[in-house]
């Protein structure tokens, strides 16, 4: 039986990356199944206009939108396979803006998703999963966020 385990990321984030290749190589080897979550920095660290790093963590918040938008007609597959096509083209490839349908194009998921990345109407539910995310472990935490069942069958992150 499989073992569940809850990775936060935020596309923008070199360390979900890293961490997201590495739990994806360990994943086959451990029989993990993993769930794919938001957590946005520009919530989290309340990332204000004049921070250098707005324009990318606003971004990133609609990258998320699209993710969310994939999961909700595709499933979690597909936000894995999502954020990997992110992934690349981000920390891989080094661009740092790109339209989202190309993304979406790249993996053969439907472009209509690019929608989502200006709907705010998906901001509930990736506030909702980002919340769960930190309601494991505080806010005194970077990310990405990863959780697993202890003995007792209590979800905990670290």
């Amino acid at each position: 039986m499989a073992t569940p385990v809850r990775f936060w990321l935020d596309p923008v984030c070199p360390w979900c990356w890293v961490t997201s290749l590495w739990i994806r190589e360990v994943a086959p080897q451990r029989d993990l199944e993993i769930t794919w979550e938001p957590i946005s920095l520009l919530i989290k660290n309340q990332t204000t206009e004049d921070s250098p790093w707005y324009g990318a963590v606003k971004w990133s918040f609609g990258l998320l939108r699209v993710l969310e938008s994939a999961r909700a007609k595709d499933g979690n597959g597909a936000v894995g396979d999502l954020y990997l096509e992110y992934g690349r083209r981000i920390h891989h490839d080094g661009v740092r803006e790109w339209d989202v349908r190309e993304a979406l194009e790249a993996i053969g998921l439907d472009t209509a998703h690019a929608a989502a990345y200006d709907d705010e109407s998906w901001d509930a539910e990736v506030l909702r999963r980002h919340e769960e995310g930190l309601a494991l472990v505080g806010n005194d935490v970077g990310t990405p966020i990863i959780s697993v069942h202890n003995a007792d069958g209590a979800e905990v992150g670290i």
